[in-house]
């Protein structure tokens, strides 16, 4: 009686882990699959903040433009970062311009540190 005492508690117990495998797999499966409701919430966040910048989106891009002549703009995106509000620009030539949404000063960012784009 013992052995079959043994028995029913590992299989319990084989059980309860498996489930809890189980469970784990499905939350990291709903998990990564959450990058179309990112980028819907990016867009909305985007549009609210719109109006709290003083440089439109227009003119953010009309600035990466005339940084980088001949380029053409992939991707805009206004972002609050650490309280204040940036335009993530990415350009056709692999660049990315970051400026302030308030005065229109492009930002450095890490590719720009590494080059000699300035002469």
């Amino acid at each position: 009686m013992k052995i079959n005492r043994w028995i029913a508690l590992a299989l319990i117990a084989m059980l309860v882990v498996g489930m809890m495998a189980a469970v784990t797999y499905t939350t990291f499966a709903q998990g990564s699959g959450t990058d179309n409701d990112d980028a819907s919430e990016t867009k909305d966040n985007s549009a609210a903040l719109q109006g709290q910048a003083a440089i439109t989106l227009e003119e953010a891009e009309a600035i990466a433009l005339a940084r980088y002549p001949g380029a053409k703009v992939v991707a805009t995106e206004l972002e609050n970062e650490g309280g204040a509000l940036l335009y993530s620009i990415e350009l056709d030539n692999g660049a990315e311009v970051e400026l302030d949404a308030n005065t229109g000063t492009i930002l450095p960012t890490e590719s720009e540190a590494g080059s000699d784009s300035d002469g």
